[in-house]
């Protein structure tokens, strides 16, 4: 192993950064789970969240076997003022003096809600975190007429551990949202129409939460729930597990990779060791060394490597672990870090590497011992096959060509094994580079998608009053807006076969500039609704069908015929013009449906800016307007949805440089056995006159075409792969769907053919360096 440290350094970073990779991810993914969990059972996280139904609800849910606890609440959306900002505030009901049964907080700094307290109000850290609120800060919130509330602490929630104001908002902007708790009984003042009745249910350990979740949403069903919520579709529990699953997906998928890789380039190595020590094994052989002793010895080059690599790759993927772990918890303000060392962990790690190394040396170790000792010992390894490359019999026009390009394409046929590895080396490689670019290009398409395809409008003007076209007039008057359009929005769900799904109805102008349609027709149709494709799959939805639509802060349903779907990358919201919505609300019995589309509560206006004009004068001006509460700047969200998916961006970055390094240690690798086996047939040619630089010339095009032949296998399956990666993601709040661009797949074809050319390196080198007079010796002896 001296003789060739650096072939098996280069395996032993290989299975390390494998190891490292499924100790670290494997790790990280079960502190998070752990951590979550903490904070779950800590704060009594519900196990389901009902909107609506009737007074008896909470009585029926808590008869329930495995239903430990029950607490009923109401939340409110109301503008609220932070000093010189104004935001969308939710408002969520608690008891005083001490906490709820379900969904408690956990206060950080100042105290809990007293009995008797004027207005007082609990900040959720988020909030107070980007406002730098303190204890006895001042709020105003808007209840009719305004009211002022006192900050008495900031308090950490398990519902809001990301701040998603629902499934279809799992990312806004941090200073247009903020969650604040107050007395249940101020709430419960307010009109159905602005404080939503809910009902939390929490179960006891142990039990079979499938079991438990249908007789509560049988339960709730029947006593007219318009929302049933699992834990599993919480918002924020929902948009965290993401994070969770590309742990999980990393932590197998990643590792096989490289440790695929490893034990081919362990293979290689030892093949050529095998070879290369033909008459010494003829020797022992001869002199009565048994088969075993002999496998054993050829097996323990790569047990060797195996471990050692698998011993540092667990200590170093463990250590790695821990710090992405706090990392994490840190980024997002969890309250609860949980760091575990575990034995499963460090043993699969160390299987990992061992069966690696073991599987992977078995063959060569197999075929040292059934060497015959007379063969052996004659010291020259049977020849190949030679004759006519496949290229040559296919193109007759080849075999014009130069010898010198004759033997380099000869040499890809003389070693079939080893040219094999060779290309599946490249296709491993170019997996993991390609899956890492398509990646990070899907996530950049589909945000890009997003706010410049579909939500076209600049930003959202959100009122305190019912919109009308004296509003609509004096918005669309301000300089540099160039176009202002009412658009309605309900907080809407459906129940489908026992399924009740949480999503939005937004109702737009028949020729809205506000939004871009991805149907077939591209425009909303004159009849009916539109809805998004993940639906299709998640409800069993088709064109054609009649769809009950529950609207809770009506106390109505109403009913649209869906005709088809839109692919959008964020959300899974219903569409339908206004005049549609209008006239499915007046036949559901409301007396007149646009004024209810007016109303504050469901009417937003949104704008258009003129591309030469001042962004924030014209944001400035919009909210000067006598009315307007705040303004939504659709820039701004997408920044902070770019922000956030930086942490992914930073994993798929350290996915290329591993997959980068898998590629130069594995052609590395084969490229010095390559040279190690051929070192004969070099110094032959050095003897007859052929320079170094043309030998090398040889190597350099037998293993670009080597590379080269690897390459379309390897991007065919990296792209399959990745779309497989991206589909994993999918949820209510995304719809990852592979983007797949020309140059970023050539881009990893340059990449692959870079690395190829710097692993050449070290073997065109050795080319210079070898000495004719001792390979002679070496053959003769």
């Amino acid at each position: 192993m001296r003789r060739r440290r650096r072939q098996f350094l280069a395996v032993g970073v290989t299975v390390v950064i494998g190891v490292m990779m499924f100790a670290a991810t494997y790790d990280s993914y079960r502190n998070l789970e752990v951590s979550y969990q903490r904070t779950y059972d800590r704060l009594a996280f519900a196990d389901m969240t009902i909107t609506g139904g009737d007074e008896s609800l909470a009585a029926s849910l808590a008869a329930i076997p495995g239903v430990r606890a029950v607490t009923v609440r109401h939340t409110a959306d109301l503008p609220v003022t932070i000093g010189a900002a104004t935001l969308r505030g939710r408002f969520i009901g608690m008891p005083t003096d001490e906490q709820p049964d379900v969904d408690k907080i956990q206060v950080q700094r100042g105290s809990y809600l007293l009995s008797g307290g004027a207005n007082e109000a609990i900040a959720e850290d988020h909030i107070a975190n980007t406002y730098g609120l303190q204890i006895g800060d001042p709020l105003t919130v808007a209840v009719g007429q305004k009211q002022k509330f006192t900050i008495t602490g900031v308090a950490v929630s398990a519902e809001y551990l990301w701040p998603a104001p629902s499934t279809q908002e799992s990312f806004i902007d941090p200073k247009q949202f903020g969650v604040f708790f107050v007395d249940e009984e101020l709430l419960k003042q307010l009109p159905q129409s602005v404080a939503v009745r809910q009902t939390l249910v929490l179960y006891d350990k142990g039990v079979v939460t499938k079991d438990v979740d249908a007789a509560v949403r049988a339960a709730a069903t029947r006593a007219g729930a318009t929302n049933i919520l699992t834990r599993a579709d919480q918002p924020s529990n929902k948009a965290l597990q993401l994070d969770v699953d590309m742990f999980a997906q990393m932590a197998i998928a990643f590792p096989i990779l490289f440790l695929t890789a490893a034990g081919m380039a362990v293979y290689v190595l030892l093949t050529r060791i095998v070879f290369a020590q033909r008459s010494i094994i003829g020797t022992l052989r001869a002199s009565g060394m048994s088969a075993r002793a002999l496998r054993r010895h050829y097996l323990g080059y790569g047990l060797r490597v195996g471990t050692v690599g698998a011993i540092v790759g667990v200590i170093l993927g463990v250590a790695f672990g821990a710090w992405m772990t706090g990392l994490y918890t840190r980024t997002l303000d969890i309250p609860d870090t949980i760091v575990r060392i575990r034995p499963i962990t460090m043993f699969i790690g160390l299987t990992f590497g061992i069966v690696m190394g073991a599987v992977s040396a078995w063959i060569p170790a197999r075929a040292a011992y059934r060497i015959p000792p007379a063969e052996a010992m004659r010291g020259i390894t049977p020849s190949t096959s030679g004759g006519e490359s496949l290229m040559e019999r296919i193109l007759p026009r080849v075999s014009r060509l130069p010898v010198r390009t004759r033997m380099t394409l000869r040499g890809i046929g003389r070693a079939k094994r080893r040219s094999l590895t060779t290309v599946l080396g490249v296709v491993l490689a170019l997996i993991l580079i390609v899956a890492a670019g398509e990646m990070l290009v899907t996530t950049n398409h589909l945000i890009a998608k997003q706010f410049k395809e579909i939500t076209l409008q600049d930003a959202s003007v959100i009122v305190d009053k019912p919109v009308d076209k004296e509003l609509l007039a004096a918005i669309d008057a301000v300089p540099g807006v160039a176009g202002a359009e009412q658009v309605a929005g309900f907080d809407v769900s459906i129940t489908r076969d026992g399924t009740t799904f949480a999503t939005t109805l937004q109702g737009f102008e028949d020729n809205t500039q506000m939004h871009g349609w991805t149907n077939p027709s591209g425009a909303l149709p004159p009849s009916g609704m539109l809805a998004a494709k993940l639906l299709k799959d998640r409800l069993g939805l088709s064109p054609g069908d009649r769809i009950t639509i529950s609207i809770p802060a009506q106390d109505v349903s109403i009913e649209l015929e869906l005709v088809g779907f839109v692919d959008e990358p964020l959300g899974t919201p219903l569409y339908a013009r206004h005049d549609v919505i209008a006239k499915a609300l007046r036949e559901a019995g409301v007396d007149d449906p646009e004024t209810v589309m007016a109303e504050p509560t469901v009417a937003t206006v949104m704008t258009r800016f003129d591309p030469a004009a001042g962004r924030t004068a014209t944001l400035a001006a919009l909210k000067n307007i006598p009315g307007v509460v705040y303004v939504e700047d659709s820039r701004t969200l997408f920044n902070v949805i770019k922000e956030e998916f930086s942490l992914f961006d930073t994993f798929i970055g350290i996915m290329f440089i591993f997959g980068s390094v898998m590629a130069f240690s594995l052609m590395f690798n084969t490229i010095s056995v390559n040279v190690a086996e051929r070192s004969t047939e070099f110094a032959t040619l050095k003897a007859s006159g052929i320079s170094d630089r043309t030998i090398a010339w040889m190597i350099v095009g037998e293993n670009l075409l080597l590379t080269a032949a690897g390459i379309i296998p390897g991007i065919v399956l990296g792209v399959w792969i990745s779309g497989l990666l991206m589909a994993t993601f999918n949820s209510d709040a995304f719809n990852f769907e592979l983007t797949t661009r020309p140059l970023t797949l050539l881009l990893a074809a340059v990449s692959i053919l870079v690395i190829a050319l710097l692993s050449l390196i070290p073997g065109i080198r050795s080319i210079k360096r070898l000495d004719i007079a001792a390979v002679v010796r070496e053959r003769s002896v």
